[in-house]
């Protein structure tokens, strides 16, 4: 029997042994003006928002980590599952950082880590999937659950 858990321990970090994590860094932006709410949705990861006074764009350093049997292997994973867009649509903007469908059978996922820079005065809506979240030099602000596992914040400019 005790062979039998060595063999067992053996195999398990043999498996582990050949899998390669891979960082990229990519950056968005987007020209604030004429937005009045930025959404955002994120997965794994964390989300960190920070208000500058003057800003006039909002600019996204995502940190992609993925973990793959190779890099040729990673690649096609960020090619076919990660999801990473900033957008405007009308007063609206959206961006949208997370792996669509995407866990190993050791149960790794990818991982997006957002650091987001706004106008302070811009109304933020985030929702995330898992991590932590961070907010900054924005005014007002309201928390509310979204949904079972998720998190949706919401942080509003001053009415005054």
């Amino acid at each position: 029997m005790r062979y039998l858990l060595f063999f067992l321990l053996f195999i398990a970090g043999s498996a582990n042994a050949g899998w390669l994590k891979t960082t990229e860094t990519r950056d968005l932006a987007l020209d604030s003006r004429g937005v009045e709410q930025l959404h955002i949705t994120s997965g794994h990861g964390f989300v960190v928002v920070v208000g500058e006074p003057g800003r006039q764009a909002i600019s996204v350093e995502a940190e992609i980590e993925v973990s793959a049997s190779s890099r040729k292997k990673s690649a096609k994973i960020k090619e076919e599952h990660l999801v990473l867009s900033l957008q405007k649509t009308g007063s609206n903007a959206t961006l949208e950082g997370y792996f669509r469908d995407y866990i190993t059978w050791r149960g790794d996922q990818g991982i997006v880590r957002l650091t987001v820079y706004v106008p302070e005065q811009l109304d933020v809506a985030i929702e995330d999937g898992t991590g932590y979240i961070e907010v900054a030099n924005l005014s007002g602000g309201q928390l509310s659950p979204h949904a079972l596992n998720c998190l949706t914040l919401f942080i509003c400019k001053n009415q005054n």
